[in-house]
Formats: C-alpha cells, structure tokens, sequence
C-alpha cells in the first residue's frame, strides 16, 4: 500500500507539470496573456500602479494559470 501510495503521488506530481506546459502553451496560442496586457495598458496610470503595488497583474495570472491547467487535467482524465 505504501509503495502504491508513493507512486500515485510521484504521477500526480508528473501530471501536474504535464498538465501546466499544455496549459502554457494553449494560453499562448489563445493570446490571452497579450489580451490581459493590453487591458492593463489601457488602465489610467494611478490605477495601474495601484493594482500593480497590491500585485494584482500577479494573482489574476496565477489564477488564469491553475484554471486552465485544472481544465486540461480533467480533460486529460486526471482531474483532481
């Protein structure tokens, strides 16, 4: 049981990396990182240094990032 154990945690740490570079490379192909950039270029300057300061830009990547890495493990099979 223990060495099963270890090995799903060895393949859901696999599946995990996997997953993000599919993830990665569908984002990029999708444009939305560029998309998000242009959104925030076209922001007043005193709101983006704001939204900048309280690292927004940041949190809204990280959580566009584990949405789509999500997505692609359950369309993989492996969803979590």
């Amino acid at each position: 049981i223990t060495q099963a154990t270890v090995a799903k945690i060895q393949f859901m740490g696999w599946a995990v990396q996997f997953s993000w570079g599919v993830a990665k490379a569908a984002l990029d192909q999708l444009t939305i990182t560029d998309q998000l950039n242009q959104a925030w270029a076209s922001l007043d300057s005193y709101i983006l240094g704001w939204l900048t300061y309280l690292r927004v830009p940041d949190a809204v990547n990280i959580v566009l990032n584990a949405f789509v890495t999500r997505f692609v493990m359950r369309f993989m099979g492996w969803g979590l």
